[in-house]
């Protein structure tokens, strides 16, 4: 079965109603990559009034008709306009305010003389050599968003540039979507806690704490469950517990050993079961899925890189369906191969690859792996990902789309 096959079996399979996250009332700072549970449109004008674009003089744009260096317009200076206050003075004909960057343009004036197109002749008196057009050196009121214009649409993931246009608007708070909240589970006999001794034959857990960091990044709300060793009652005993959450997810036990009871405890805990028994891609390609109650428990295996693969093809689908959004962006950027890499033929291919610039600014993909899911520091050492279907290979100097793991640096340059 492949990945989109898989998926769509899964999405079938659960009861979207019961899973979709009720909605909450948060602030502007709280809101910050979130998802907008309702359309957001703008209660007012932005800006909400016809502010000066520079510093200057406010006037009518008639009285400069013809003015130049040596026929200039002359006028009065009636007032002197800052930022934050009200315009409570008018222009007449032959008359100027003097106007900060942002200030209130005054009644009667349409347009700004820039200062630098001005001169001082005497006191309250100012000289123009600029010809001017109405509307001249002035945003309009809703130039940048028109009052009952949409900020926001629902299902939007809530950027930095959101919050800064919302709360423009004199918005303080956003309907957002709850978190959906998601079980992490470790199982295995030789896994230990960071920072605990390290006995012969033991390793440090770190699946728990990478599927955590990846579930928060899309959305979730992650709740740990430990490390549960390998017994089947242990382990069931979890897996009932965790079932009060809107997903589950388990790292190891996915294989055939003889203490991988996994996959017979999740068809045993109700109908359907195990809907996904193995994905056509690599890494992951023990990666299973079960719908309980309407519920997911997404099995991946126990290694680092196929466990980072499985979550994020079914544990990312799935939050997002939740929270019933496309997600974050994901940066793509296009680059050449560096050189040639093997990859699996009818499988789903996931090559990490380190991306570079050339002198002349184009991106380059040196490949990493597309196999080692022993081996976290290929997802460590690599910076972007290259998926692949229905190839053996990528050849060298094949432009190819890499999904960035990181982002882009001051310089353009992919930060690992």
């Amino acid at each position: 079965m492949n990945p989109e096959q898989a998926i769509k079996k899964c999405t079938s399979l659960i009861d979207w109603s019961k899973l979709n996250p009720g909605i909450e009332s948060v602030g502007l700072i709280e809101a910050y990559g979130r998802v907008a549970a309702a359309d957001i449109f703008c209660p007012i004008d932005i800006p909400p009034f016809a502010r000066a674009a520079m510093d200057g003089y406010a006037v009518k744009s008639a009285d400069t008709k013809g003015a130049s260096e040596k026929n200039p317009a002359q006028f009065a200076i009636v007032g002197n306009l800052r930022a934050g206050q009200k315009a409570d003075c008018k222009v007449g004909f032959g008359q100027a305010v003097a106007i900060a960057t942002g200030a209130q343009v005054p009644e009667g004036a349409d347009a700004v003389v820039m200062v630098e197109k001005t001169r001082a002749i005497k006191s309250a008196m100012v000289e123009a050599y600029d010809q001017i057009k109405p509307g001249e050196n002035v945003s309009p009121a809703g130039e940048d968003i028109r009052k009952g214009q949409i900020l926001l649409n629902k299902g939007s993931w809530i950027s930095a540039q959101n919050i800064g246009l919302i709360s423009a608007a004199g918005i303080n708070t956003i309907s957002v979507f709850q978190r959906p909240r998601v079980a992490i589970i470790a199982t295995g006999d030789e896994l230990v806690e960071p920072g605990e001794p390290l006995n012969d034959g033991m390793v440090f857990e770190s699946n728990r704490y990478m599927i955590s960091c990846m579930a928060g990044r899309y959305g979730a709300q992650t709740v740990d469950l430990g490390i549960c060793k390998d017994d089947k009652q242990a382990i069931l005993s979890r897996l009932k517990s965790a079932l009060e959450f809107d997903m589950v997810v388990v790292c190891g036990g996915t294989s055939v050993g003889e203490t991988d009871y996994l996959s017979e405890l999740v068809s045993g805990l109700g109908q359907p079961g195990l809907v996904v028994d193995g994905v056509a891609m690599k890494p992951g390609s023990p990666t299973k899925v079960g719908i309980i109650y309407g519920k997911p428990i997404l099995l991946t295996p126990g290694f680092p890189v196929s466990s980072f693969v499985a979550f994020y093809t079914f544990g990312r689908a799935l939050l997002l369906k939740m929270l019933q959004t496309a997600g974050p962006l994901e940066p793509i950027v296009f680059a050449k191969m560096t050189e040639c890499i093997e990859t699996h033929r009818n499988m789903r291919t996931f090559v990490r690859v380190q991306i570079t610039r050339d002198h002349d600014g184009h991106y380059l993909a040196k490949p990493v792996s597309a196999a080692g899911s022993r081996l976290l520091s290929t997802l460590t050492s690599s910076n972007g990902m290259v998926i692949v279907d229905g190839s053996s290979q990528l050849e060298k100097g094949e432009i190819v789309p890499v999904i960035l793991l990181g982002g882009l640096n001051a310089h353009g340059n992919p930060d690992l």
